[in-house]
């Protein structure tokens, strides 16, 4: 059976101007009602994005950025005393973090 569409060319191209019409009024109407309405609740949506935005990480704690670090990588075999050597020298140190 041979696909017979719905819509014959001139509906369509009637159907598409109506639309496209109908689009270019109500979508400026609709986004000035949003607006008006609901301002408030545009605005903490946009204060809460700002306070969210995940792009810059290098931005998020600026002054930890400035601080010198200096890290130290113990490996070797297994058994031979890695853990016991890594949490000596951080027991000699005046600040530090063990991460195992």
């Amino acid at each position: 059976e041979k696909f017979k569409p719905v819509l014959t060319d001139e509906e369509y191209t009637l159907a598409a101007s109506v639309g496209g019409d109908v689009m270019r009024h109500f979508c400026p109407a609709f986004a000035r009602h949003l607006l008006d309405r609901h301002a408030q609740m545009i605005e903490r949506y946009r204060v809460l994005d700002a306070q969210t935005d995940l792009t810059k990480p290098h931005e998020w704690y600026p002054y930890a950025r400035l601080s010198r670090r200096r890290i130290i990588y113990h490996g070797g075999p297994t058994n031979s005393g890695k853990t016991y050597a890594a949490l000596q020298r951080l027991k000699e140190a005046e600040k530090g973090l063990y991460v195992g």
